[in-house]
């Protein structure tokens, strides 16, 4: 908590330098120094505080998205790497805390009072057609079925519409059902993580630590503007620079290593 505290304090400081600046340069060009430093000054602390409020709740939400959606991730990694009886013990766990009776068939999980036929089809083998077809001849007349998979490919999700008795469930539905019947920490298969290292330029532009960065070069083009003649170009090559950094801050991508 600590730590996110101060990310936002330093990020608005470096904001309140930046909004400074860019005011300055601004209203100088069209009233006096004395009047542009006030106004400035002013205008530089009233953003600052909205910065700091948007980037607290910004960063918290984010924070709480992100812890989820790793949890849920996991799960789902894990639930791949089960057996077929083991993930349809925790599915059963799942409807019968939620006060869903449920029956064990050879082929699914069934629930009598919806009567529909359960699958889970969770593993590194998509759904075919012919899984489709397979299912939609095991339910009777006045059943219906659904699928809980990690993901269906467009071609099965066509397919499958035309069986109005079958429907679909994702990753995210499946791990939400677990959520709701508290059975996330009944799955306890350890599988090992693996880190992407997949180098994406964006990434690398617009990380929030090259904030720091861009807002130096800013100052570096702004300082040397009262040394040449062309005074313009180093001033606009600043005040962009400025602009990009403060881009990073509100919009940059975040590392691990990031707080």
């Amino acid at each position: 908590m600590k730590k996110f505290y101060l990310s936002v304090t330093l990020d608005g400081i470096l904001c309140a330098f930046i909004y400074f600046l860019l005011t300055f340069i601004i209203l100088n060009y069209f009233t006096e120094r004395a009047v542009s430093l006030v106004l400035s000054i002013t205008l530089s602390l009233v953003l600052t505080l909205f910065t700091v409020k948007l980037l607290s709740e910004k960063r918290q939400k984010s924070g709480i998205n992100n812890s989820e959606n790793k949890l849920k991730d996991k799960i789902i990694t894990q639930l791949n790497f089960m057996t077929k009886s083991q993930a349809n013990s925790i599915f059963i766990k799942a409807f019968n805390r939620q006060g869903i009776a449920t029956e064990k068939r050879r082929d699914g999980i069934f629930l009598p009072d919806k009567k529909t036929l359960v699958f889970v089809k969770f593993g590194y083998q998509q759904l075919s057609k012919a899984d489709v077809v397979k299912i939609f001849n095991s339910i009777k007349k006045n059943e219906s079925a659904e699928v809980y998979a990690e993901a269906f490919q467009p071609e099965i999700k066509e397919f499958t519409s035309r069986f109005v008795k079958i429907r679909l469930f994702d990753g995210e539905k499946a791990y939400t059902l677990l959520k709701n019947g508290e059975c996330l920490s009944e799955i306890n298969c350890t599988v090992p993580e693996i880190k992407s290292t997949k180098n994406n330029l964006t990434l690398n532009v617009f990380n929030k630590k090259r904030a720091k960065t861009f807002f130096g070069f800013g100052i570096f083009f702004l300082l040397s503007s009262f040394f040449v003649p062309i005074k313009i170009y180093y001033v606009i090559c600043g005040c962009l620079m400025l602009i990009i950094s403060l881009i990073c801050v509100f919009f940059g991508k975040r590392t691990e290593n990031n707080d």
